[in-house]
């Protein structure tokens, strides 16, 4: 088994966070769980270079029967399994596992004979930053996380703060503990912070973007931006909304996911080959990069550089999804349904904003604003996605009021080429009409 250093990464890479435990036990109709995780898994191994999960997720029963049903997604490299340094075996995960003795040997032998590869990890790194971003948020009275805590006393912060900082090396449970006795407003925000930085310090780790299966983390609203209830700066607000609208540009039209569902993992691998010869996920980092340094720039005044290379990355990467990623797909959803595609639609051969949420890199760093993220753990899905929302008409009117929202911004602002801005934020708005009548 090949032990991969996360430095030794280059390209998009996800932090698969599905497989969780704690996340399966919300949701009791398997099959569908089983569907969704199917489909995630799908759509970012199409537009990643690497998948990561936490090698403790292996042990559980929902886990283990997926990779026991399409062996190629370990046997092949698609997902890779983070292993603590310390670990030198995958039958180390399950020495505490409350397991039946014969399916404990089964699952550790499947395990040994397909992974070839997992990637490093350190407890005190991981598990260290986790504590330090927690207490730091907790601390700061113009955090996200205390803006969310109103209710909470300041002996009852004081007292949380002081439990969290007599572990070196902090983990979910302590936090529950510490939940128990609160209103339920402050034990949601408590827990849900909890979860959003948990799964950024493994992303974070193993050298990955994260991809947050839920949607319920906190972050700002559009109304929290749009009334000021918020600390952010004008430039961060500005960022927030642009980048947003980059992203959701690139998806494409509409997709019915049951498209995704026609294909298998080894028709996903197929497909994966061409995609890798493009320049496709070169831009997707690109883009990623650019966006980083940006965020942490705080003068508005210097924004139009930045914009304008971002948006000729965004139309290079929005050509070759097209070109790329549409194009493959399409002789294998021809030949699944046997050359009749009236079942599926016509928007059923291409990705879009009915995925958006799965893989769109929509940035919470300014949805965590006291927190100093340094990488790709700054891109999470936290942002809204069709699945969530009632219906087109909806969306429609969500990105029209986050262009309303950047070109008050621009107006306000004293930049001094402000028609160009406005023309851009014009562009993007444009552009997702035009993939939405599709």
């Amino acid at each position: 088994m090949r032990r991969i250093e996360p430095a030794s990464f280059r390209g998009a890479r996800a932090y698969f966070t599905n497989f969780d435990p704690r996340i399966l036990a919300h949701t009791k109709n398997r099959d569908k769980l089983r569907r969704e995780v199917e489909r995630r898994l799908k759509i970012l191994l199409l537009t990643k270079n690497f998948i990561v999960c936490a090698g403790s997720h292996l042990t559980s029963d929902f886990t283990y029967h997926l990779f026991r049903e399409n062996p190629i997604l370990l046997n092949q490299g698609l997902v890779i399994p983070a292993l603590r340094r310390d670990k030198t075996a995958i039958g180390e995960l399950f020495e505490k596992r409350p397991l039946p003795a014969i399916l404990k040997k089964e699952m550790v032998s499947f395990y040994d004979g397909q992974i070839q590869s997992t990637v490093n990890w350190d407890l005190e790194v991981n598990s260290g930053w986790f504590r330090d971003s927690f207490l730091r948020e907790l601390r700061d009275d113009r955090s996200v996380l205390r803006k969310n805590l109103v209710n909470l006393t300041d002996g009852q912060l004081e007292r949380i703060s002081k439990e969290i900082e007599k572990d070196p090396l902090l983990e979910r449970a302590k936090i529950d503990i510490l939940a128990t006795d609160l209103d339920g407003q402050s034990r949601r925000a408590l827990v849900n912070f909890r979860e959003l930085i948990y799964h950024i310090s493994g992303a974070r780790v193993v050298n990955c973007e994260s991809a947050l299966p839920q949607e319920n983390y906190v972050d700002y609203s559009l109304a929290d931006i749009e009334h000021r209830q918020i600390v952010l700066s004008e430039s961060q607000i500005f960022w927030k909304i642009f980048l947003e609208l980059i992203f959701e540009t690139v998806i494409g039209a509409m997709i019915r996911l049951d498209a995704i569902d026609i294909l298998s993992f080894e028709d996903i691998f197929s497909i994966r080959k061409p995609i890798e010869r493009s320049s496709f996920r070169d831009d997707y980092e690109a883009i990623i990069k650019k966006s980083i340094e940006s965020l942490k720039k705080h003068d508005f005044d210097a924004v139009l550089y930045d914009v304008e290379e971002l948006m000729t990355i965004r139309e290079r990467l929005a050509r070759e999804f097209e070109a790329t990623i549409e194009k493959e797909l399409r002789p294998f959803i021809r030949k699944k349904v046997r050359g009749d595609l009236k079942g599926l639609g016509r928007s059923a051969l291409s990705i879009g904003l009915g995925v958006a949420s799965y893989i769109s890199p929509l940035t919470a760093a300014a949805g965590i604003a006291g927190t100093v993220l340094e990488g790709h753990e700054l891109w999470i899905n936290l942002n809204q996605s069709l699945r969530s929302m009632r219906s087109l008409a909806d969306y429609r009117s969500y990105v029209q009021n986050k262009q309303r929202l950047l070109k008050q911004m621009i107006e306000k602002s004293e930049i001094s080429k402000k028609t160009t801005l406005l023309g851009f934020a014009d562009l993007l708005t444009d552009a997702i009409g035009r993939k939405l009548t599709l």
